[in-house]
């Protein structure tokens, strides 16, 4: 039986991972015992720092870094999005402050794992993990449940190399720039203009980073929206849906704007050229789980544009045809043939981008 789009939409939203966080050997005082794992459900659409703030309350009292405080340096050259309209992703250098999670990084517990980049939501996180790990269903992907995280005070960890050093040091609120910049930059995308993103009150972008964290089950509460929505209830809370349109009236708006339509082909059929146009392009972006710090972004034109499509332009004709899995969202083996303007609507990420993950 299939499901509305938008109820396919909501489930998406509402996943949980569950991530269980250990203090990392290195991070833990000579002396006592380790604190015991600690094992939450966190949303695919969240960011590990937010996910991660009970765990880092309970662990820094076993670090010395956690008792003393972090010591706070500049914000090292990081993880770039490469192509048309990326716009920065590193966060501006700043002074020294103190912050329980600043400092703070995070590997999977697997041998030479690297540094998880934290700019990444965890879904997406989790993708890439899988895929470098050679799994090839959701099956394979859940046998050794739940993720195992290494939590690490004062940036230690991570398996050397480029990668090591190539995710940004976290400072607090890094995260939540990161995420603004990114809407901004996916609404530019469908748009051709950066006007609704510009144009957001302070109140719209701190709901989008609420839903994004914790699918706006606050905002449920203060609002009286009912239960919270882990027990399927409440009202999901969006910059979207501030204005109190419902979710078939934010799509049928979208599919006005053009998102959806399919303005990428002129009257003769012929692909357009993605650059904006009526009705804007599909904000998509590609990661290989061989080089996870490593996004790439292109103009890829409107929904009509197909997976394969999106692979050439990003990585290639002969990185594409080398792609051996696909994995949007947790979903296994996306057809090559398959449209991005669907999966884009049921599958992006609270920031609007689709992320494809590929091995």
């Amino acid at each position: 039986m299939s499901h509305p789009p938008s109820h396919a939409r909501s489930l998406s939203l509402h996943s949980t991972l569950p991530l269980t966080f250990h203090l990392s050997p290195t991070s833990l005082l000579s002396t006592g015992p380790p604190p015991l794992p600690l094992t939450l459900p966190v949303l695919r659409t969240s960011y590990i720092h937010e996910a991660s703030k009970e765990a880092v309350e309970e662990f820094k009292s076993y670090s010395m870094a956690g008792l003393g405080g972090l010591n706070i340096g500049r914000v090292e050259e990081g993880a770039s999005i490469e192509g048309s309209g990326s716009g920065a992703t590193t966060p501006p250098q700043r002074s020294t402050i103190s912050h329980p999670t600043t400092g703070v990084c995070f590997t999977f517990s697997t041998p030479s794992s690297p540094l998880i980049n934290w700019m990444l939501p965890v879904g997406v996180i989790v993708d890439l993990h899988s895929l470098s790990l050679g799994y090839s269903s959701v099956l394979d992907s859940t046998r050794n449940l739940p993720y195992k995280i290494m939590l690490h005070f004062g940036g230690g960890g991570g398996g050397g190399g480029k990668e090591a050093v190539s995710v940004p040091r976290y400072e607090s609120g890094d995260d939540r720039r990161c995420f603004l910049n990114s809407l901004k930059q996916a609404m530019h995308l469908e748009n051709g203009n950066g006007r609704r993103g510009g144009g957001m009150t302070i109140k719209e972008k701190e709901e989008a980073w609420r839903k994004a964290n914790d699918g706006g089950e606050r905002g449920g509460e203060e609002e009286g929206g009912g239960e919270d929505w882990r027990r399927g209830g409440g009202q999901e809370v969006t910059w979207d849906g501030v204005d109190g349109r419902t979710e078939e009236e934010i799509r049928v708006d979208e599919v006005r704007r053009g998102i959806l339509a399919g303005d990428d082909d002129d009257d003769d059929g012929n692909e357009g050229t993605g650059g904006g146009g009526k009705g804007g392009c599909i904000p998509v972006r590609v990661i290989r789980c061989q080089e996870q710090n490593r996004v790439i972004q292109r103009l890829i034109g409107g929904p009509k544009v197909t997976v394969g499509e999106v692979l050439k332009r990003c990585l290639g004709e002969e990185g594409a045809s080398g792609v051996e899995k696909i994995l949007i969202n947790g979903v296994w083996d996306v057809p090559m043939g398959m449209q991005v303007g669907p999966l884009w609507y049921t599958l992006r990420m609270e920031d609007r981008f689709l992320y494809v993950c590929v091995r």
